[in-house]
C-alpha cells in the first residue's frame, strides 16, 4: 500500500488533476445505485483493450463508465424502437444501420464481435465531440445514446 500512496503523490505533483487511489470494492460502492456500464469496474488497461493484443497484467488504477438517468422527455422520445419486437434479419438491421449511420455523420459507427457478444460502436471523427465513444449492446441504445448530442 505504501508504493501506491507513494506512486499517487508522485503522479499527483506533477498533474492538475489529482487522483484517488480507491480498491475496486470502494470504487464500485461510491457508483451507488446507477448502472455500470461496459466493460463493468475494470483496470484503466483492460477498458479499451486492442482485439489484437493483451491487455497485460491489471493496473492499481480502476476506472467505471456510469449511466446516469436521462431526463423524463429525453426518455419518452427514446422509448420509440427503431426496430420492431421481433428479431431483425441481418439485412433490416445493415439498413437500420445505415439510416443510423446518415443521421449520425459525426460518427464511425461499426460492429464487433467481441467475447463472443456483438456491440455496436461509435466513435466521434474528431477529439472534441461528445460523447467520443459510445459502444452499446443494441441498436436502439446505440440510437439513444447518440440522439442526445
Amino acid at each position: 500500500m505504501l508504493a501506491i500512496a507513494e506512486a499517487t503523490a508522485a503522479y499527483n505533483a506533477r498533474v492538475p488533476v489529482q487522483v484517488h487511489p480507491r480498491s475496486r470494492d470502494e470504487l464500485a460502492t461510491m457508483c451507488g445505485a446507477l448502472p455500470i456500464t461496459h466493460p463493468g469496474v475494470v483496470p484503466v488497461n483492460y477498458w479499451l483493450p486492442s482485439l489484437r493484443e493483451s491487455p497485460g497484467p491489471a493496473a492499481d488504477l480502476h476506472a467505471a463508465v456510469l449511466r446516469a438517468p436521462l431526463p423524463a422527455t429525453v426518455r419518452r422520445a427514446a422509448a420509440r424502437p427503431a426496430l420492431a419486437h421481433r428479431k431483425p434479419s441481418p439485412q433490416e438491421l445493415a439498413a437500420e444501420l445505415e439510416r443510423v449511420m446518415a443521421r449520425h455523420p459525426a460518427y464511425s459507427i461499426t460492429t464487433d464481435l467481441a467475447s463472443g457478444r456483438l456491440r455496436y460502436m461509435a466513435q466521434a471523427r474528431s477529439l472534441n465531440s461528445h460523447p467520443y465513444l459510445v459502444i452499446t449492446a443494441t441498436l436502439n441504445e446505440l440510437i439513444t445514446e447518440l440522439s442526445g448530442t
